[in-house]
């Protein structure tokens, strides 16, 4: 698992903040998850980039590996799965950043710039 030593320094860090131990359990198994999807990948958890994190997200949702998810009632995870599993994603790369790891960076960045840049439709009527 490529990202072994990185995940067990970030539960590690989690820990050694006081995080609920919940919290360091759903980070271990949205870990997990993308390690599991980067071994079937072959690719390292270092060299990854803003498509991975997207192929990272269908392959939650989708029910088997041969299945793309058209309709979000065959799905095997919610939003609200799939977004924790994110958290834990985002939080790995942003505790790496910390250290000095450039791709690292560079998803936690893509990644705040993505949060707030949506407006709905009719936003400037609500104001």
């Amino acid at each position: 698992m490529g990202a072994g030593r990185g995940g067990r320094a970030i539960l590690a860090h989690l820990a050694g903040i006081e995080r609920s131990p919940n919290t360091v359990r759903a980070y271990a198994h949205g870990l997990r998850l993308w390690c599991e999807f980067f071994d079937r990948s072959g690719l390292a958890w270092d060299y990854a980039g803003v498509e991975d994190v997207s192929r990272f997200v269908a392959w939650l949702r989708a029910p088997a590996d041969n299945v793309i998810v058209l309709d979000d009632t065959a799905a095997i995870r919610g939003e609200a799965t799939v977004n924790w599993h994110l958290a834990a994603l985002i939080g790995f790369y942003d505790f790496h950043a910390r250290s000095g790891v450039a791709v690292a960076a560079d998803l936690v960045a893509w990644r705040r710039v993505a949060r707030g840049s949506y407006k709905p439709f009719l936003h400037h009527v609500t104001r």
